[in-house]
């Protein structure tokens, strides 16, 4: 097991939904430090923290994890005074939410480069320093979209492709290294925070409350679980697309109203 007493976590995108009920869990399971990289980092101490349980345990860090040199600027900072992360969650995504012929090219970049690029960098630079430490945890949320294209989520889904391949590869290569040096995929089917405002998802397959998924991750980082599929049907997936022709798999999903979720997207007001 992971032990989450007096560790000290970053999470990317922190400053809400999943991000931020993910460190409140953390914090009142024994975390020593949470640092919280976000856009934005207004009001996150009192949303995390309203009656001042955990003061002085919170940093809160304005990071555009889309640019490289500031992930370098504050990994710096970070480490020099001793702050390096025992758990890393790369958690920060957007979604635009498109036909792909709709997209312009800076909703591809910036989705590539929030989705895939950022984590990768922010693990990149944090990884000599954490891998000093006798142990530690890598979490990268991606999505059910990991499996599975839908209409109106090409890049975002290529995306979430993207992490599931290099996070099985980081898991192999870092445990040649050592067995205590552990990397956690989440695929999570929509979730109700706001990102994916205005889709439609029957009772079979539904909408994911954001407090679930945030105890699945801590539930995964205690006991070191490699993937976490959710809901139920979520976990059926790969074996069906691998079992099934196309054609097949594509009906099945038709059925179940998957490929129908996008048609009334709305998601997250600016």
């Amino acid at each position: 097991m992971t032990k989450i007493l007096n560790k000290t976590a970053l999470i990317t995108g922190g400053a809400s939904g999943i991000g931020l009920l993910t460190g409140r869990l953390l914090l009142q399971k024994g975390l020593q430090r949470l640092m919280i990289w976000d856009l934005r980092a207004d009001d996150v101490l009192t949303k995390i923290d309203p009656d001042k349980h955990f003061e002085g345990k919170i940093t809160v860090t304005e990071v555009d994890i889309s640019d490289a040199s500031q992930i370098s600027f504050w990994v710096e900072m970070y480490s020099a005074k001793g702050w390096i992360p025992d758990i890393l969650i790369n958690n920060a995504g957007i979604v635009v939410g498109k036909n792909f012929v709709d997209h312009t090219l800076e909703d591809i970049r910036k989705t590539i480069d929030v989705n895939i690029y950022a984590h990768m960098v922010v693990t990149r630079l944090w990884l000599p320093y954490m891998i000093q430490k006798s142990n530690f945890h890598i979490v990268n949320i991606a999505s059910a979209a990991s499996y599975i294209g839908n209409r109106k989520m090409s890049v975002y889904a290529g995306s979430k492709w993207a992490i599931h391949g290099w996070s099985d590869s980081l898991r192999l290569e870092l445990k040649e290294v050592s067995p205590c040096f552990r990397v956690s995929l989440i695929n999570p089917y929509y979730i109700s925070t706001g990102m994916f405002d205005g889709v439609k998802s029957d009772w079979w397959l539904p909408v994911l409350k954001p407090e679930k998924v945030a105890s699945a991750i801590v539930k995964a980082i205690e006991r070191n679980k490699r993937v976490v599929r959710m809901p139920f049907l979520v976990k059926l997936t790969p074996a069906l697309r691998g079992i099934l022709p196309l054609p097949v798999f594509d009906v099945i999903a038709s059925l179940l109203g998957v490929y129908k979720t996008m048609e009334t997207f709305k998601g997250r007001k600016s």
